[in-house]
């Protein structure tokens, strides 16, 4: 296909204000006797949205990975593969923001991460 550019939106108190609902909604459903590989899946594919956001490693592969797809050839296409050194800086530097704006007990909202190709 052709190329593509993504602009991912991530924050950590976002994921764990999705934690706490997510956690609270499985539990009702617990003691409600439903469906509990309905709640497995659910935070799998939960726990997979975070790796995507917090991991460097190719994309393609990720979202591959994730639909059970063969592994791609991304041929350098993606932030992870194309420039691994920024891309880790990037998150580095995602990372330390947030746990500084942790440590000030103030969250500034959402922090953009974009990766260059």
């Amino acid at each position: 296909g052709k190329q593509a550019l993504c602009r991912l939106y991530y924050s950590r108190q976002d994921r764990n204000d999705l934690l706490y609902l997510l956690q609270r909604e499985m539990s009702k459903k617990s003691h409600k006797g439903k469906n509990k590989q309905s709640n497995k899946s659910t935070q799998t594919s939960f726990e997979a949205l975070v790796k995507y956001c917090e991991d460097v490693q190719c994309r393609h592969l990720s979202i591959a990975q994730y639909f059970g797809n063969p592994d791609p050839e991304c041929n350098k296409s993606c932030d992870a593969c194309k420039n691994p050194a920024a891309a880790k800086e990037a998150l580095k530097a995602h990372k330390l923001c947030m746990s500084s704006a942790a440590s000030k007990k103030h969250f500034p909202g959402t922090v953009m991460a974009h990766y260059e190709q």
